[in-house]
């Protein structure tokens, strides 16, 4: 196990591997920097037009200091449409929320509610792809296999292969909040003050929470990747189907297991300013289960099908 997990750091390292998703990360990071500057000017714009809708400015002071109910409405398309019953403390909260986004404290949520659900999965899960077929395509599994069982090699790759995700999502993290210290100065900021309204940031147990569970949904992506394309040995078509599973196939249903991702998602960001997610709503508690469950049985089956197909191939 020790063994196949230093083998597999040495292949990351030796063939650039490692460079080429640091750099991944790296460029991701950055196009998030770019997109929460445009979403702090876009907000700024919305509360200045949302002003201009009042003839009476004591009305819209009034209105300030009402709370509002935000209604997420999902079309045919799949597009969301937000309805508000309170424009004008919406928008202030807005500009309140984009403008934390811009600081070494918020711009890491943003990125964590950024790449959380489509962009890190699918960089961890290609990565738990080629850990799995590079093997196959050198023919390394035999050799190991003179001196370890397959138990201690796939323990070894995982551990292998969660260390990675781990690393690289810490740099992420890391660089996101020396970005967020500079990017205060690529935007103009209004005079929220004057308005003398409490409208608290994001509190430590709702960022944790979205930062752990950003990391764990990378973990189950990248290591279900690992074990699924184990048992095909195929990286073309191992990559064809995870990809057409996360980019192409729509949301099956109420307990598709995207859309259960999307519940713990949207629940764990619903603090942070982002694309709203259109899913199909479920209770937090029942999607955590499905998806331990989900989990279970995916490792479960596939590591049964692997044990029964490579019993005679290897």
């Amino acid at each position: 196990m020790k063994s196949t997990f230093k083998q597999d750091l040495y292949y990351m390292f030796h063939s650039k591997l490692i460079i080429i998703f640091l750099s991944i990360a790296t460029l991701l990071v950055f196009l998030g920097a770019l997109q929460a500057v445009n979403l702090q000017k876009s907000s700024i714009i919305q509360f200045e037009q949302t002003k201009l809708m009042y003839k009476n400015k004591n009305d819209f002071l009034k209105d300030l200091n009402k709370n509002y109910t935000e209604n997420n409405i999902t079309d045919e398309e799949a597009n969301v449409n937000t309805e508000v019953d309170n424009s004008a403390r919406y928008s202030y909260d807005y500009v309140k929320k984009s403008n934390y986004q811009l600081t070494s404290l918020g711009f890491p949520l943003f990125i964590a509610k950024y790449l959380g659900l489509i962009f890190l999965p699918i960089v961890m899960g290609i990565l738990g792809i080629l850990l799995s077929t590079t093997d196959y395509k050198y023919g390394t599994y035999k050799r190991r296999l003179s001196t370890n069982s397959w138990k201690e090699i796939i323990t070894g790759k995982i551990i292998g292969l969660s260390s990675i995700i781990s690393g690289l999502y810490f740099y992420i993290l890391i660089l996101s909040i020396v970005i967020g210290l500079f990017l205060p100065n690529f935007s103009k900021f209004i005079d929220l003050k004057q308005y003398n309204i409490e409208s608290p940031n994001p509190s430590f147990f709702s960022a944790f929470t979205l930062i752990l569970c950003v990391l764990v949904l990378a973990l189950i992506t990248g290591v279900l990747s690992f074990l699924i394309s184990l048992s095909i040995k195929n990286l073309f078509v191992s990559l064809i189907g995870f990809l057409v599973y996360y980019l192409a196939i729509p949301n099956l249903g109420k307990f598709d297991y995207k859309n259960v991702v999307m519940n713990i998602f949207s629940n764990a960001g619903k603090d942070v300013l982002g694309q709203p997610i259109p899913y199909i709503p479920l209770d937090i508690k029942v999607s955590l289960i499905l998806v331990a469950v989900y989990v279970v049985l995916i490792s479960t089956g596939v590591l049964i099908v692997f044990n029964k197909y490579t019993k005679y191939s290897m």
